[in-house]
């Protein structure tokens, strides 16, 4: 059961309506629009929207790019459970049969043909809180993520498990199972975006052991892109060579994975009666307006309003 039960639709028409109120602004075309038949149930968990639908044949198209004034970026994960899905965006098409997964920016121009008994199961967030570059991602969407290939199946099992006890989940269960299943399908796309080269290696073994590094001691107001070269035995010089192909810098990663972990812990249900200052020190702001103003730069949204709107997404 979700949040949001909609009614099946009984024409391409409204089938456009619900689709631009709960995506992005698409137009559609159908065999029979008079006759289409759509259903859909929307359910939001700590800020990500976990979607079902099914649909009769059609193809849905995004002709423009960038967000409107009403839309956020974000990022929405697709797995198919029935039918065949065609995704294309950025000159890629990836054919979906059950069980495959694939993923698309939705600020980006995109068609979606669906063939009957279509059904899938998504997952949307907002990009920033995937934490990879919208430069990398670029290389993965539309992308065809095989039934059995890699993480798949963990991601898949994960998203149909979710559908399944969803309605049972409530405060910091539902919390925890929502941040798994975006926890998975960032390690399926960063795994998805490994280097092949034995140089590269190297260089992706030490952008690990720096990611995991800024982990461990972000709360430390004092952790700069220097104390990281230090930690390692390397020149400042060297860490942003290291950098240089993930299409970010040291302190800009630092300042992300700062506001990530404080994202999250805003919308733990047992942490709600911690002061949003004291969250920002455990994040390693220094004052409480560095942190507020960092927060609504990169989220759009006061940290104190992320907590009240993500509350509200918690049964009690």
């Amino acid at each position: 059961m979700f949040n949001r039960m909609e009614a099946p639709v009984q024409h391409l028409r409204e089938w456009s309506e619900l689709l631009s109120g709960s995506f992005t602004r698409f137009t559609f075309e159908a065999p029979n629009p008079a006759g289409f038949r759509g259903w859909m149930g929307v359910r939001t968990i700590a800020g990500i929207d976990f979607i079902k639908m099914r649909t009769e044949e059609h193809v849905a198209r995004r002709e423009t790019v960038g967000e409107g004034r009403d839309e956020r970026p974000d990022y929405l994960v697709c797995l198919q459970v029935s039918g065949t899905g065609e995704f294309s965006q950025d000159g890629r098409t990836a054919t979906l049969r059950p069980g495959d997964v694939t993923v698309f920016d939705t600020t980006r121009p995109t068609i979606v043909a669906s063939s009957d008994d279509y059904r899938n199961l998504c997952m949307k967030f907002p990009q920033r809180a995937l934490g990879l570059t919208r430069g990398r991602m670029s290389e993965l969407t539309a992308v065809r993520f095989g039934a059995d290939d890699g993480l798949t199946p963990a991601l898949r099992g994960m998203l149909s498990t979710l559908d399944a006890v969803g309605n049972s989940l409530t405060g910091r269960g539902g919390y925890l199972a929502a941040n798994s299943a975006l926890d998975l399908a960032a390690t399926l796309f960063e795994n998805s975006l490994g280097y092949n080269a034995s140089g590269a290696r190297g260089h992706r073994a030490l952008l690990d052991r720096v990611h995991d590094y800024i982990g461990r001691h972000m709360h430390d107001p004092d952790l700069s892109p220097g104390a990281v070269a230090a930690a390692h035995h390397i020149s400042l010089r060297h860490l942003h060579a290291v950098f240089g192909n993930t299409g970010t810098t040291v302190a800009a990663t630092i300042r992300r994975m700062r506001l990530e972990r404080a994202r999250r812990i805003l919308a733990d249900p047992s942490l709600r009666e911690t002061p949003v200052s004291v969250i920002g020190g455990w994040c390693g702001f220094s004052t409480a307006s560095a942190f507020g103003r960092a927060f609504c730069d990169t989220y759009h949204v006061s940290p104190g309003r992320y907590r009240e709107m993500a509350m509200a997404t918690v049964a009690p």
